[in-house]
């Protein structure tokens, strides 16, 4: 598989956003955080929303026609700064059971047949 960097395209007061220069596909990917307060038990915690929003369009052939499929793949969190590290470990075990899912093609609607981890 061949990669490509992509470059800042974009800054607002949410995140930024990430582009490749040479798509043709319009392929860029948006870091988008949201920092706010919230209160668990009459404690007020800061808490962080984050997600990462992936844009792509890829061209499908149905017949003798083709057509540019738009992609999105996005990735959320929310939690507590305190949960920061939980959210870490959560993230990575979901990463390293990503190629298992694929092979199994949970992403086209099938059933996982590995199931998740639970990293204690």
């Amino acid at each position: 598989m061949t990669t490509r960097n992509t470059k800042l395209y974009s800054r607002d007061s949410n995140g930024v956003t990430y582009s490749d220069p040479l798509s043709v596909s319009g392929y860029s990917v948006r870091f988008k955080t949201v920092p706010a307060r919230k209160t668990i038990d009459g404690l007020l915690l800061q808490n962080v929303a984050t997600e990462i929003i992936i844009a792509d369009t890829h061209p499908v052939s149905v017949g003798d026609k083709t057509v540019n499929d738009p992609l999105s793949i996005r990735i959320r969190t929310s939690g507590a700064v305190n949960s920061s590290a939980r959210i870490t470990a959560v993230l990575q075990a979901v990463a390293a059971q990503l190629p298992t899912w694929v092979s199994e093609d949970v992403f086209l609607g099938y059933e996982p047949t590995t199931v998740p981890v639970n990293v204690i």
